[in-house]
C-alpha cells in the first residue's frame, strides 16, 4: 500500500514562523466557517460539495453573477449553461480522465457517482466536462476556437 507524504522546508526558524503565521490567518478566513457564521450558506452531509444558500449569501452570489454576465457581455462573450449531473457514459467515454487519480473520489477510488435508477450518473467537479461536450457537438476543430 502506498502512502502520500507531505512537509514543507525551510531555510530558517523566520521563514517557517511566517508561514505557519499564514496558516492560522487562512484558517481564520474558511469560507466553510464564515458563511455559516455570517448566515450566507451552509453545507451538509447529505449533500456533499452543494451549497445551501441563505438569502444574504444568495444575494451577493447573483450581485457577483451579474456583474461577470455584465463584463463577459461587453466583450462579447457568449454563456451556455450545461448539466451537473451527467450519465457515467460520458465520464467512460474518456478513458483518459476515467484513469486520472486526481480526478476519483478518494474513498471509492472513481468519479463522484451517484445512484439513480435505472443507473448511475456522475456529478461533474473540477473538470468542464458538459462544456466540453457541448464544444464538441459543433466543432469540428479545435483550430477554429479564438
Amino acid at each position: 500500500m502506498l502512502t502520500r507524504i507531505y512537509g514543507t522546508a525551510w531555510n530558517n526558524d523566520k521563514d517557517l514562523e511566517k508561514y505557519l503565521t499564514s496558516i492560522e490567518e487562512a484558517l481564520k478566513r474558511d469560507h466553510r466557517k464564515l458563511g455559516k457564521e455570517m448566515d450566507l450558506f451552509h453545507f451538509q452531509d447529505e449533500a456533499p460539495g452543494m451549497v445551501f444558500w441563505h438569502p444574504y449569501g444568495w444575494n451577493i452570489y447573483k450581485t457577483l453573477q451579474n456583474y461577470i454576465r455584465n463584463k463577459l457581455d461587453k466583450n462579447d462573450y457568449l454563456e451556455i449553461n450545461t448539466p451537473q449531473v451527467v450519465d457515467r457514459k460520458l465520464w467512460e467515454a474518456l478513458e483518459d480522465i476515467r484513469q486520472e487519480d486526481s480526478l476519483r473520489s478518494p474513498e471509492k477510488g472513481q468519479p463522484f457517482f451517484v445512484v439513480a435508477a435505472p443507473g448511475r450518473v456522475c456529478t461533474l467537479f473540477l473538470f468542464c466536462l458538459a462544456p466540453a461536450e457541448f464544444l464538441a457537438s459543433f466543432l469540428k476543430t479545435l483550430t477554429v476556437l479564438p
